[in-house]
């Protein structure tokens, strides 16, 4: 018997008798009934999908299969027709946004504000009361400072140490209990051992004797040298000691720097000696970053003492 050329259903042939006509026929109903039965059923609303790859293979299912049925707003959205058949959506706390920059935080729960943008150099950080974020300039926000030279670096046979691989924004040097072999000799500090840097120098000075000379200041107490900062100058023996710090600022940038120093140290017997005192600020001009820290002696090596560099 003949078939279809789709489904191979089976058809009359041509010469079939007349008799055989309505059996022929009926064959072709079942094939197709047989065929097509996976088309019959369903439920109103479900859509036909294929079953396999096979040929008139289908089933029926519901109309939501990887659909969105219903969407639901949260915390600072909002739906318009939230059942479809095509939902809006909109996130109604970028509302709140008005300028390029702004922060949102929460104030409370399932509840956002709006922080405006800052200005040039201030850093987030946290108000007084603790529960919201706020812009501080960069002076205002406290610096933690840590020990570079770990333990300290002794000072001691020395006229010269250097403490190296600085990599910070800001330093303190901290000399302490250093005297000197010989007499009178100064206490000084250059970055990256520098011969070249300038320091204009805006002091107070207050010796009680006059063995330190006050020539090296003008009228004003100004003072301005390529020898180093002077922390402070000892006595005249090694029981003499002095102790010193300066602060220094944009280390780790080129141009000029602030720094901040103070020195005292004991002059004519020793110990129970007269008190020097130097305290100085001024402009470093010195455009490199600093990378190292020269503590020297002006005359003679160190006795004793201990350097310490802090940076942050």
């Amino acid at each position: 018997m003949p078939t279809t050329s789709n489904f191979g259903w089976t058809t009359p042939a041509d010469t079939d008798l007349v008799k055989d006509g309505a059996a022929a026929i009926r064959t072709l109903g079942n094939g197709i009934d047989t065929s097509l039965i996976d088309l019959k059923g369903g439920t109103t609303g479900q859509i036909l999908s294929k079953a396999s790859a096979t040929d008139l293979d289908y089933t029926w299912i519901n109309n939501d299969q990887g659909d969105l049925t219903a969407v639901q707003a949260g915390v600072g959205i909002t739906v318009t027709d939230g059942t479809g058949p095509i939902p809006t959506i909109t996130n109604s706390s970028t509302d709140l946004i008005t300028t390029a920059g702004d922060i949102l935080y929460g104030t409370a729960a399932d509840t956002v504000a709006r922080l405006g943008i800052g200005t040039a150099g201030q850093v987030l950080t946290v108000n007084s009361g603790a529960n919201a974020p706020e812009w501080k300039t960069g002076s205002s926000v406290p610096t933690a400072f840590t020990l570079l030279n770990a333990g300290g670096t002794a000072l001691t046979g020395a006229t010269s140490i250097t403490i190296s691989g600085i990599s910070a924004k800001e330093i303190v040097v901290l000399v302490d209990n250093a005297s000197t072999a010989n007499a009178y000799a100064e206490v000084r500090i250059r970055p990256n051992n520098s011969t070249s840097a300038i320091y204009d120098l805006f002091g107070i000075y207050n010796v009680i004797t006059a063995s330190y000379s006050a020539g090296n200041f003008d009228a004003r107490g100004n003072y301005q040298s390529s020898a180093g900062i002077v922390l402070f100058q000892n006595g005249d023996n090694a029981a003499a000691t002095g102790r010193g710090f300066c602060y220094i600022d944009k280390t780790d940038q080129t141009g000029f720097k602030r720094f901040q120093s103070y020195g005292s140290g004991r002059v004519n017997g020793g110990a129970t000696g007269d008190i020097h005192q130097l305290t100085l600020g001024g402009i470093l001009e010195f455009s490199a970053a600093i990378t190292s820290i020269t503590i020297f002696s002006n005359s003679g090596n160190f006795d004793n003492g201990t350097v310490y560099v802090y940076g942050s």
